[in-house]
């Protein structure tokens, strides 16, 4: 056994877990793929497998476990029983250290109510669980395991526990812990795929590419409202490098608040949160990748198509009512940067896709154009989710065209 495990069993048996985010030195790197897998160690095993050197503990805290045995990360925080059984050893996952534990089948609930389990033997299954070894406060009651001894003190009548209704869950909770599912997902997806994240215009097609992490849409609905949760579009395509503070990104939240005052969110790095509304609009504009919103985005692309059509105005009154020289992409991000204050002005917010200029106007003279206000100069590439595409026209003006109308205007205007 590695040095370090037999450090661990020490410091737990005093009661004193680490704080904050800990990486032991000598624990095994491995991915949340290969635990999946059961490469790191076996998903289940039975009761009785356990040996004189295993040790049963209880933890105070069960923010910190997760249980692996049916795919995907799922919160035990309500039908959990605080014993685990483990070794003392960890693995060390995308920087956090969790110490190796199985715990007992959580009970069975049927029509709101705990099935009473099947006495305690040797071939009863133990699950595998990972214990995030910062957020446990204290490991306490740590024994030596004997597994003849526990079966036959488990199945007294005395100690046998019989059905009784579950705590309850609010919605408030239960969507919490689903937005922590969520973001377990995106983070699954983002190490599947080279450190990028999901390239998505709206919050179903990312709910979408997520199905495979999840398995149940239903987990994309808010159980408080029956509304879909709503994604961050702006860390769309982005790489995980790019981000900076994942403990201020948020990733995914829901779209309002409850009757608590209170929102959900989950960040980057993992965590959920609710906050009260006064708080959401601090952190959703916080970090590098502030919250946009599915409705926010054609506002944002027209506050830039704006800027741009600001900076041709200036740069004509400098030039003698002259346009730009729209025909080469690099002259025309080189001559108008002077009228910039914002350097992306030239991309999309979301898709960063460059805006498109009318050809037909570079270096032509303002007086030579009959119908400005008709005659397009700066277009989106593409259009947006809601199928429109923003257009400043000649004269400074913009409109956001339905995919007919922009096709009837670019065969008039020529536009390739």
């Amino acid at each position: 056994m590695n040095w370090i495990f037999p450090l661990m069993l020490a410091m737990m048996s005093m009661g004193l877990p680490p704080t904050g985010s800990v990486v032991l030195p000598g624990a095994p790197v491995a991915t949340i793929q290969q635990v999946f897998a059961g490469k790191v160690a076996p998903l289940t095993m039975a009761f009785g497998a356990l040996t004189p050197a295993w040790r049963r503990v209880r933890i105070n805290d069960t923010i910190g476990l997760v249980e692996m045995a049916n795919g995907i990360a799922s919160d035990m925080r309500k039908a959990h029983d605080p014993r685990i059984y483990t070794r003392g050893q960890c693995v060390t996952i995308e920087g956090e250290t969790y110490l190796i534990a199985y715990r007992l089948v959580a009970p069975v609930v049927e029509n709101g109510e705990q099935v009473l389990p099947p006495p305690l033997a040797r071939d009863t299954p133990l699950t595998l669980s990972l214990v995030k070894y910062a957020t446990c406060q204290q490991f306490l009651d740590i024994a030596a395991v004997n597994p003849r001894k526990e079966i036959a003190a488990a199945n007294k009548p005395a100690n046998r526990v019989f059905p009784v209704k579950p705590a309850a869950v609010s919605p408030e909770e239960t969507s919490l812990l689903q937005l922590r599912q969520v973001a377990t997902a995106m983070q699954m997806f983002v190490q599947d795929n080279k450190g990028k994240y999901p390239t998505f215009h709206t919050s179903r097609e990312c709910g979408q590419l997520l199905m495979p992490y999840l398995g149940k849409p239903e987990l994309l609905i808010d159980p408080r409202a029956g509304e879909p949760y709503l994604f961050n579009l702006n860390i769309s395509g982005h790489h995980e490098a790019e981000i900076g503070e994942p403990v201020k990104t948020v990733v995914v939240f829901e779209a309002k608040p409850g009757r608590d005052d209170t929102r959900g969110a989950a960040f980057a790095d993992g965590h959920a949160r609710r906050l009260r509304e006064t708080r959401w609009a601090q952190v959703k504009a916080d970090g590098k990748f502030p919250v946009v919103e599915e409705d926010e985005v054609n506002a944002l692309s027209d506050a830039r198509l704006r800027l741009l059509a600001t900076a041709v105005k200036n740069y004509m009154q400098d030039q003698g009512r002259q346009y730009p020289p729209f025909r080469d992409p690099q002259t025309i991000k080189t001559v108008l940067a002077v009228y910039l204050s914002q350097p992306d002005a030239f991309t999309h917010p979301l898709t960063h896709e460059a805006y498109g200029f009318n050809t037909r106007l570079s270096m032509r003279l303002e007086k030579s154009i009959i119908d400005r206000a008709g005659t397009p100069m700066i277009f989106e590439s593409a259009p947006t989710a809601d199928g429109t595409r923003g257009v400043i026209f000649a004269d400074g003006h913009l409109e956001r065209l339905p995919a007919d109308k922009w096709e009837i205007l670019k065969k008039a205007a020529g536009i390739e």
